[in-house]
């Protein structure tokens, strides 16, 4: 070909999937080559059934230096892609003129998936970056539900009288068994009218720390829990774990 070409295919979330085709074309060949090569490549990736983005150094400059040849405007119409920058992006110092040479294309029917493109000088090349960025629309977290005492909000002086006019409390019995038997249904009881069993919904954390060996995330556990109490007493004190005691 009379062209360089990379093609990946990018998946984000959502499950979207993009064909990403990088390009660059040597400015001393043929332009009406390059576009009949072009069209047969962007043929066989639209059968992917992905949406395609091209970009890359296109060096197909038009009649100024905010438009590209009329022979790639042509191609990217039939194919309903659109360039998402005008920006002029390389300066000939020997000239001294500015052309449209780098490009970001996306697809007319794609309802703007790039967008905030700027163009930017860089230190390291003579063309200048082109950068934008992708709108995807984030996917709903995924969470998990479950059933649990509200414990967070207990009415403490209220289970405290329910606890003291128990049976336990007022008619305790001699039997130890059914003292057991009374603690416990006094107990569920007091739980049960103040603090009542409700719906949860949470975020399904991830996994982040696969790598870690056990002893590592043990560490970390520890490190955790003590910053958690440093944050509540603020002495130094709390950051000192806890010896355990000598055999």
């Amino acid at each position: 070909m009379s062209f360089e070409a990379q093609a990946l295919q990018l998946t984000v979330a959502a499950g979207k999937s993009f064909t990403v085709l990088n390009v660059y074309r040597a400015p001393s060949g043929s332009i009406d080559t390059f576009v009949d090569e072009l069209s047969v490549v962007i043929d066989e990736l639209l059968d992917s059934g992905c949406r395609l983005l091209l970009m890359g150094d296109f060096n197909c400059p038009g009649t100024t230096s905010t438009c590209v040849d009329d022979r790639l405007t042509m191609l990217l119409s039939e194919y309903g892609l659109r360039p998402v920058n005008s920006q002029p992006t390389c300066y000939n110092p020997q000239t001294g003129t500015e052309n449209l040479l780098d490009l970001l294309i996306e697809s007319e029917d794609d309802d703007s998936a790039l967008h905030s493109v700027v163009t930017r000088s860089v230190t390291f090349s003579d063309h200048r970056a082109v950068v934008g960025k992708l709108r995807l629309k984030r996917p709903p977290a995924p969470v998990v539900s479950f059933r649990q005492r509200d414990l967070k909000n207990v009415d403490i002086s209220a289970l405290r009288l329910h606890l003291a006019s128990s049976q336990l409390v007022t008619a305790p019995s001699d039997d130890p068994d059914e003292c057991m038997d009374s603690f416990i249904g006094d107990i569920v009881a007091a739980l049960d009218k103040e603090v009542r069993v409700r719906n949860f919904c949470r975020r399904c954390s991830r996994v982040a720390n696969r790598w870690l060996s056990s002893e590592a995330t043990e560490a970390k556990r520890e490190s955790r829990q003590l910053e958690r109490k440093f944050t509540r007493l603020r002495t130094t004190q709390a950051t000192t774990p806890i010896e355990p005691p000598a055999p």
